[in-house]
């Protein structure tokens, strides 16, 4: 009879907290925490990566912070005529004391077009992160055979 009487007790308790559930997950999606910041900034960089390696510069952009559009995009139109990317590999990602910004190393594995031969390049990337857009990639460093080339 206890256990009934319990049962009933804990059973509304147990359906109110799934209730709370879905508000729970959109206030991690928001990145109020530092916490949140950082499991946010993996998502983004697997989305970013996905389409950055297929080629969609209108994608990859919407990863793009308003300031530097317009470099990033001339870059990345300049390396997708030149160039094919077939595999990004995050090496290090630096947090700042709050999460709000991200240094990331990038291994990018590329051949150059028309030609088949696989090469690989480190890049510095840059992002910020602000609770209207999310992460976004702020610059971008190409470090290749000793020379920086920075946008």
């Amino acid at each position: 009879m206890k256990k009934k009487i319990l049962m009933l007790i804990i059973l509304p308790l147990a359906l109110n907290a799934c209730v709370l559930a879905p508000f729970i997950q959109s206030f991690k999606e928001i990145g109020v925490t530092e916490a949140d910041r950082i499991v946010l900034f993996e998502k983004t960089m697997k989305d970013f990566e996905v389409a950055w390696q297929a080629g969609r510069l209108s994608r990859v952009l919407r990863y793009a912070d308003e300031s530097n559009r317009d470099s990033l995009s001339q870059l990345l139109r300049k390396s997708k005529k030149n160039e094919k990317v077939v595999d990004i590999t995050v090496d290090d990602v630096a947090f700042n004391e709050d999460a709000r910004e991200a240094d990331a190393e990038v291994i990018v594995k590329y051949y150059e077009v028309p030609y088949y031969v696989v090469n690989e390049r480190i890049e510095m990337e840059k992002w910020i992160f602000t609770v209207n857009t999310g992460w976004r990639l702020k610059s971008k460093e190409v470090l290749s055979s000793g020379l920086a080339n920075t946008l």
